[in-house]
């Protein structure tokens, strides 16, 4: 209606107003061409919510018994760290492509515990495959193991508020010698692929700055020249830091890191897993040494992942300030040509990669079971689940 709800942030563009161009039409007045403007528009933080049913029911409106979408399937229950329960919604306007009368979404406290209900019989579709087990279903069942890249980084962040991190000859020292081909070879195992550099991936037309001498890669040497001429020849006198990360499924990560570190540079680190919302904590706020992080995001723009490190973004973890990076995403942001936006966001990239504030490890691949029953599964490399179209043999 005219009273239009939306939730979320404009992000990188900005808004001159909002009015109201008849009852059922809302009109957005932007500052410049924005052709990514859909697709946030699009995305999940601007779903819309029915403003009477939250003036109403106020923090409960989400309730089974409050909740008014207008989605293909309707909420029927959510048990708090147990369950959600969806059921097909005949008002939904492509009622005909909802050929599930029901979804059941169920919690799980790790990996193992979801396999073994899988393998149990208990569920159709797994969120993620234990690594331990990657090879047995490859080898054993390989129609039921799926796998699809994402849009996704695994990285190092670096505090650079803390010496000697603030450096940057120590920062590029730690991420040359970090041998990338090795963790997806022999740690990850789940079809990940080195980080040829930050970005996840271009949405626009690539531009591969292949020359850069800061491309990620493995050369112990230089690293050791590096942390030589930083003071630290040999790993001497360099301080005990934490490595940390959020799940105990990242552990094997940290402890190659180590030992990496260990071996190529003569430094010790500690490793240390965190629950979640600590260490989300401890990245914003700036407590901490070096963190296991990847870049999340929710629409298919690159520049989300690079507005992150502007200086005060919510998501600068390396808590890192250079008003040459900022100038340049301006550029970037108020660019509206495809192949300008490609070139602007590699030269951004590479910008990054020389402060080398991140040291990005691997782009991230999603592995998970699925019943040889279920057809017409469809997701993308955000995350993002389609379920229309979705049905189930007989059994």
């Amino acid at each position: 209606n005219a009273r239009a709800f939306v939730t979320g942030a404009l992000t990188d563009f900005s808004a001159v107003g909002f009015r109201a161009a008849d009852a059922h039409t809302l009109v957005i007045s932007l500052e410049q061409p924005t052709p990514r403007f859909l697709y946030y528009v699009a995305s999940g933080p601007w779903i819309p919510v029915n403003p009477r049913t939250v003036a109403r029911y106020g923090r409960t409106w989400t309730s089974p018994e409050h909740f008014v979408g207008n989605g293909p399937f309707t909420l029927a229950e959510w048990r708090q760290q147990q369950r959600i329960v969806v059921r097909k919604n005949p008002a939904f306007r492509l009622a005909n492509r909802v050929r599930l009368d029901e979804i059941q979404f169920l919690r799980f406290d790790d990996g193992d515990a979801e396999e073994r209900a899988y393998r149990a019989g208990q569920l159709d579709v797994t969120m993620s495959v234990p690594t331990t087990k990657l090879a047995t279903y490859a080898r054993e069942r390989p129609v039921e193991l799926h796998r699809a890249p994402l849009a996704e980084t695994r990285y190092l962040a670096f505090n650079t508020t803390r010496p000697p991190l603030n450096d940057p000859s120590v920062r590029r020292a730690l991420s040359f010698a970090i041998d990338r081909k090795k963790i997806v070879e022999r740690v990850t195992l789940g079809g990940q692929e080195p980080s040829a550099s930050f970005l996840p991936v271009s949405f626009d037309a690539p531009v591969l700055l292949e020359t850069s001498v800061w491309l990620p890669r493995f050369d112990p040497k230089l690293a050791q020249s590096l942390l030589a001429d930083a003071g630290f020849a040999g790993g001497k006198k360099f301080p005990r830091f934490e490595l940390t990360a959020w799940s105990p499924s990242q552990i094997s990560v940290l402890e190659a890191l180590q030992a990496m570190w260990r071996e190529n540079l003569g430094i010790e680190v500690n490793v240390s897993i965190h629950e979640a919302k600590v260490h989300l904590s401890a990245l914003a706020a700036g407590n901490y040494d070096i963190a296991f992080a990847t870049t999340l995001i929710d629409v298919p723009d690159a520049t989300a992942v690079l507005a992150d490190f502007i200086t005060g973004a919510p998501g600068n973890f390396p808590h890192w300030s250079d008003p040459e990076y900022d100038a340049r995403l301006t550029r970037l942001i108020a660019a509206p040509k495809p192949d300008a936006r490609a070139l602007l966001q590699s030269q951004a990239d590479e910008h990054l990669l020389c402060a080398a504030i991140v040291a990005p490890l691997y782009l991230n691949t999603h592995n998970w079971l699925m019943s040889p029953r279920v057809h017409g599964w469809q997701e993308d490399a955000l995350w993002t689940r389609c379920y229309l179209n979705v049905y189930l043999d007989e059994k």
